[in-house]
């Protein structure tokens, strides 16, 4: 991309061509004349970093700035963040936590030293089969199935298949009681720079290790 740049300013950018009273230059013309020859044109390169560098969800684009050509030739283009109001980065914060708290939830629990999947779909199969179970009664299972750790099919009585539906409870628990005690938090903050400073990645329950053993 390249850029028109008089007077300390961009008086336009373009892709293609240029066109001024002394003639028509194609791009390819304009990059093969190098740094000085696109001087005397007054045409330089152009990069635009006005919409990077800043997270947006807790800041927006502000004032435009164009710097002057360097010694390469090139003008940067970039912009000066401008905070959002605090009660939008409290409404972001806390959509990035409950985000967090689904995470969790479904990323695993250890039962019986073996890694369970905690996903949805799983753990209503888990609840359905153990509302009907016997005590005595065997259940086929299956470990967790990742890239990291292989699946394992193993039996488990209905008082151990109980037990995992509580260990799933729990951790889901253990998930929802983190998950308000960060949204508390949050709520309880009113500057911009405490909030944007708040580590809510902390504090939640801990998944399974699913590395594959040595």
């Amino acid at each position: 991309m390249f850029c028109v740049y008089k007077n300390g300013s961009v008086e336009s950018v373009f892709r293609g061509e240029f066109k001024d009273d002394t003639g028509t230059y194609p791009a390819a013309h304009l990059r093969a004349i190098g740094v000085d020859g696109r001087a005397e044109l007054n045409v330089y390169l152009f990069t635009d970093q006005s919409k990077s560098g800043y997270d947006k969800d807790f800041y927006v684009m502000g004032e435009i700035t164009d710097a002057a050509p360097d010694e390469n030739g090139e003008v940067i283009r970039t912009s000066t963040p401008v905070e959002r109001n605090v009660d939008v980065v409290k409404a972001k914060i806390k959509s990035k936590i409950t985000a967090m708290r689904s995470s969790v939830a479904h990323d695993g629990v250890v039962y019986m030293d073996k890694n369970f999947v905690t996903e949805r779909q799983t753990v209503d199969s888990i609840n359905l089969i153990a509302i009907e179970l016997a005590d005595d009664a065997e259940v086929p299972w299956d470990t967790m199935d990742t890239i990291k750790a292989p699946t394992e099919v193993f039996a488990m009585t209905g008082v151990q298949f109980r037990g995992l539906r509580d260990a799933i409870a729990v951790h889901y628990l253990a998930a929802t009681v983190a998950t308000r005690g960060h949204i508390d938090a949050v709520d309880a903050l009113s500057s911009f720079s405490d909030l944007v400073s708040y580590d809510y990645t902390t504090s939640w329950p801990t998944n399974p290790d699913t590395s594959e053993p040595d």
